[in-house]
């Protein structure tokens, strides 16, 4: 395994890994190189749409902080991401959830190789990580601006992975569901946590085109024909049926009998 391209910093216990990220920039103690920060337990983690995300311990829960530009060279062991220049910038956070959700899809089967083959590990759109139709992992990006300086972006993950699902809120236990529990044994989180940040790295290099995203998420994606509740870029709640993801790295949906394109729809879910 290669080394990792992040410079590391790990707390055993903290409100949210997102929010520390958040801290750190806002006070200039972070965002001007490629880190990660990872919680053994969040107590506070935060999902889509502000939900809370319960974090017990045994998950990976982590945020990864990307600049767009970094100010000076990461110390971490290996060789950081490539930097973001403006030119690539825009193009790169219009799928940066999907590139997030591809990278955590590689690394757990980069983890357990007995998920590589079969239809048992999918992306639901548009970032979400479903193991046996029941969601084991889910991204959540943001991009601030750093005072004196550039953009970054965070792109928090967590991974349901070294606990029972008896260990997360009763209504979602029929939706989600952990590493352990669908096969069986625990999974060492270090190497689950390693392989994340190689595969991530290698989906944020700024020539790996959005159309190439759009057809890896298509080999993987979940749900295309099925109907569902959907939130709608300007907030709009609705039904709609995914139909797929085209060459924009945008959903394409069915709503009372027309074709609509989003960036942001989602298949709406509670965990």
């Amino acid at each position: 395994m290669s080394p990792s391209p992040w410079r590391l910093t790990h707390v055993p216990e903290i409100d949210s890994t997102s929010l520390q990220a958040r801290r750190l920039i806002n006070t200039g103690r972070a965002g001007s190189a490629h880190e990660l920060i990872v919680a053994d337990r969040q107590t506070g983690g935060i999902g889509r749409l502000s939900r809370p995300w319960a974090s017990p311990a045994g998950g990976l829960w982590c945020t990864f902080i990307l600049p767009a530009a970094p100010d000076v060279q990461s110390d971490a062991p290996g060789s950081s991401p490539p930097p973001i220049h403006p030119w690539a910038w825009d193009r790169l956070l219009s799928t940066l959830g999907l590139r997030a959700a591809l990278a955590v899809r590689a690394a757990i089967v980069d983890t357990i190789p007995d998920l590589a083959d079969g239809p048992r590990l999918r992306i639901k759109w548009p970032n979400d990580t479903l193991l046996d139709g029941r969601k084991v992992s889910g991204v959540l990006c943001e991009v601030l601006r750093r005072r004196n300086g550039g953009p970054v972006a965070l792109i928090g993950v967590g991974i349901n992975a070294n606990y029972d699902i008896s260990q997360l809120p009763a209504d979602l236990h029929a939706r989600a569901t952990t590493l352990q529990s669908a096969i069986g044994r625990a999974v060492p989180l270090d190497a689950l946590r390693e392989h994340l940040g190689v595969r991530l790295a290698e989906m944020l290099d700024p020539d790996l085109r959005t159309p190439r995203i759009a057809r890896l998420v298509r080999e993987h994606l979940a749900g295309v024909g099925e109907a569902g509740p959907i939130t709608l870029d300007d907030g709009t709640r609705t039904s709609g049926v995914l139909q797929e993801v085209n060459d924009a790295g945008e959903a394409m949906f069915t709503v009372d009998g027309r074709m609509i394109t989003a960036r942001s729809a989602a298949i709406v879910d509670d965990h």
